[in-house]
This record gives C-alpha cells, sequence and structure tokens, in this order.
C-alpha cells in the first residue's frame, strides 16, 4: 500500500512538472508574440506619422516631432522624392559616398526609380523614399510623399535610445526634413 502511495505521488509531481513546462513554453511564445506585435504597430505609426507630417506641412511652417522607432532599427533614412539614380550618385560621390557605402541597399532601392522629364508626378511620388535601417544594414523601405532636400538629397538620423527627433520646414515644392534644431 505504501509504494503505490508513492508511486502515486511521483505521478501528480511529474504531470506537475509537465504542467508547468507546457504554461511557461505558451507563456514564453506568447510575450514574444505581443512584443513583435508591438514593433509592428510602432512601424506602422512611424510611417504613418511621418507621411502625415510631410503631407501636413505647409509652405514656410516647421513642424518638429519626436517618433518613437520600433526597437530593431538603428537609422533613420529620406531621399528626395524626384532624385534619380545618376543624380544621386554623383551627389553622394560629391560628399564622401555615405549612402553608397554605409547603406548600399537604399542605393539599390533607388536604381529602379524611372527617370526623365517624361515621367508623371504621380509615379514619382509612388517612389520609396524613407528608409528605415536596421543593426545589420537591412533596410525597410515606404514612401511618404514630397520629401525635398538639397545637395546630397538625402539625409540619414541615427535612433537615440528608440526615438528620432525629425524637423519638417514647408519648402517649394515639397517638405524639407531635418534633425530637430533646438
Amino acid at each position: 500500500m505504501r509504494k503505490a502511495q508513492i508511486s502515486g505521488q511521483i505521478f501528480i509531481y511529474i504531470m506537475a512538472i509537465v504542467i508547468a513546462g507546457l504554461v511557461l513554453l505558451f507563456g514564453v511564445r506568447f510575450v514574444g508574440q505581443q512584443l513583435e506585435n508591438q514593433d509592428k504597430i510602432l512601424y506602422t505609426r512611424f510611417v504613418n506619422g511621418v507621411s502625415n507630417a510631410v503631407d501636413g506641412t505647409r509652405f514656410r511652417s516647421i513642424d518638429q516631432v519626436e517618433y518613437k522607432v520600433p526597437s530593431d532599427y538603428s537609422a533613420v533614412c529620406l531621399v528626395d522624392y524626384e532624385v534619380n539614380y545618376n543624380t544621386f550618385v554623383s551627389a553622394d560621390t560629391d560628399s564622401g559616398g555615405i549612402i553608397t557605402s554605409d547603406y548600399p541597399l537604399i542605393l539599390d532601392e533607388i536604381s529602379i526609380r524611372p527617370s526623365g522629364p517624361d515621367i508623371s508626378p504621380e509615379l514619382r511620388e509612388s517612389n520609396t523614399n524613407l528608409f528605415l535601417i536596421d543593426s545589420d544594414g537591412v533596410v525597410s523601405a515606404e514612401s511618404v510623399g514630397k520629401v525635398k532636400l538639397e545637395h546630397p538629397y538625402y539625409f540619414c538620423s541615427e535612433v537615440i535610445s528608440g526615438y528620432v527627433e525629425l524637423q519638417f520646414e514647408g519648402v517649394r515644392g515639397g517638405v524639407k526634413v531635418t534633425e530637430w534644431e533646438e
């Protein structure tokens, strides 16, 4: 009788360990999914926020906005929406080749842009001009509207503690984006 009680207790302990393990496994998986969903929401909010700021900034007005950026990203770059590959490469070379050397995937994305005087503004606007770069150099690209930048036709800002501070200035033909000026 005593052996039956001991084997019954062992069975209960084993079942408790199995149940605790399953709860732990599903709990870790659930937390991981929630963090992934949170990054997707932050990404969407960031892209929509920049797009709304570009669309909402009027000529000669200045808006300063701080954005929370998903944890994966280390830099944010914007490119003039009208620049074509050849103009961009020569401007980048003149300025020290930062995009070419540090962010070659942005250059790859720009290289597929159509160029020439017969390209409609609608097609130009559909081009990607917002790039989020992760720590491995992988790029996520989006289109955020008429960003106008002076030579070298791009702007990059480092993500600091999960945030990036951008300044939007309405200029003729679009919106100039720079780092937040105090």
